[in-house]
């Protein structure tokens, strides 16, 4: 889902030629489908947005670039993944379930102490 802020701006620089800048790229996570403005994004345990960069494949998918590794996390259930401009605060951007490896949505169990990876190339907006 995009984000309500990213929408606006999408539409602003399509009909009014308006610029619009991302400061940055970080990925959250999120225990329920986050709504426009990102709410539903997990809290406590040491949790922290992550840096996070994209390549845009051949068949238009934004794609994961590194490794990026979420290391201090709360006993939780996630179920999404977002994108923000900012590690605290900022701009809600996108989100998408967590998926199996057959495409099905998920939920993801957290253990304190255990942290949750995305494999380069296994995330994709």
């Amino acid at each position: 889902m995009i984000g309500a802020a990213l929408r606006y701006a999408l539409l602003a620089k399509t009909f009014t030629a308006r610029d619009f800048t991302i400061r940055g790229r970080y990925l959250s996570l999120h225990t329920e489908e986050p709504d426009d403005d990102g709410n539903g994004e997990l809290i406590g345990g040491g949790y922290l947005r992550q840096p996070a960069r994209f390549r845009i494949s051949d068949d238009g998918w934004a794609v994961l670039v590194d490794t990026t590794v979420f290391p201090y996390l709360p006993a939780a259930y996630v179920s999404h993944v977002g994108l923000f401009d900012a590690v605290v605060g900022g701009v809600f951007l996108w989100s998408a379930p967590l998926l199996d490896d057959d495409g099905r949505p998920i939920i993801q169990q957290l253990i304190v102490g255990v942290r949750l990876e995305f494999v380069a190339g296994t995330l994709r907006f």
